[in-house]
């Protein structure tokens, strides 16, 4: 059956739960985003310069000031210009599947809950894709006390956790539905 533009087959309590879903992810993107971009803009303002490492809570400490040219964990130390391009395009592209995943592939098994860890995935890259595209280099600045040697910002910490939650919802919708046979 064809439907005429504007319609659809879908009934308008359905529409309304898709709308909400959308809403959540998005407003979960929005504010992760605006709070990593916040942090990293404290991180490296100029009236912090030189440098000075706080700790934030027993354990976690901000404000170290690391200009991470390449990927994880700076492997590829300061990167040439085609690996920066390279993990530009790689980012725009996890951007499109998280997108597309979101909006259109998985939308009828979403809960709120996934819709804000999509949104949660979704902040983390976009916040390193702004870094990587305005800077040049991802802007890293928080420390772990029993990590010391590892350094990152809160747009990797988004990513991570909105890609477990995803995960273990995953795993409880499918656990569910053996379940049910």
């Amino acid at each position: 059956m064809i439907h005429p533009p504007g319609s659809s087959s879908l009934p308008p309590r359905e529409i309304a739960r898709q709308r909400a879903l959308l809403v959540v992810f998005l407003i979960s993107a929005g504010v992760c985003l605006s709070f990593d971009q916040l942090g990293k803009s404290w991180a490296f303002a100029s009236w912090r310069e030189p440098a000075r490492i706080s700790q934030v809570i027993p354990g976690l400490y901000a404000g170290a000031q690391v200009r991470n040219y390449g990927g994880i964990y700076s492997l590829e130390g300061y990167g040439t210009p085609s690996l920066r391009a390279g993990l530009a395009i790689v980012g725009f592209v996890v951007l499109g599947m998280v997108l597309r995943w979101a909006i259109v592939l998985d939308r009828d098994r979403w809960c709120k809950f996934d819709a804000a860890a999509a949104g949660l995935l979704l902040a983390g890259a976009l916040g390193n894709q702004v870094d990587r595209l305005a800077l040049g280099y991802v802007r890293d600045y928080v420390i772990l006390a029993i990590r010391p040697s590892d350094i990152f910002n809160t747009a990797d910490v988004f990513m991570v956790l909105g890609a477990l939650l995803l995960l273990g919802s995953l795993m409880i919708h499918h656990r569910t539905r053996i379940a049910r046979g």
